[in-house]
């Protein structure tokens, strides 16, 4: 593949960002790349979007995102978030309580 803007054949897969690159472009099977030269950004047909190794092939719940290392930080952040959250809460509680 070579870069759409200044032709140079450094590129590379660029994290996705949103909910549109998250899911819609998986499903239309389109990811995210960038040029090491110019820096450009544009998506383009993934043709390797669901192969691990050889021969092996994620499972749907990989391929969206909801197995997998990337779900298991998605996981560790919401409970830390909501024991946070909770936290904060009981916090304001007792100081309203104790006035």
């Amino acid at each position: 593949m070579k870069c759409r803007i200044c032709g140079s054949e450094k590129i590379f897969r660029s994290q996705r960002h949103g909910l549109t690159e998250g899911l819609l472009f998986r499903f239309i099977m389109i990811a995210p790349y960038r040029c090491r030269d110019c820096g450009s950004r544009y998506v383009a047909f993934n043709t390797h979007h669901r192969k691990i190794g050889k021969g092996q092939r994620q499972s749907w719940a990989e391929f969206i995102g909801l197995r997998g290392r990337d779900y298991k930080v998605r996981q560790w952040f919401l409970a830390f978030f909501i024991t946070l959250l909770l936290l904060g809460v009981s916090i304001a509680f007792l100081l309203r309580v104790l006035q």
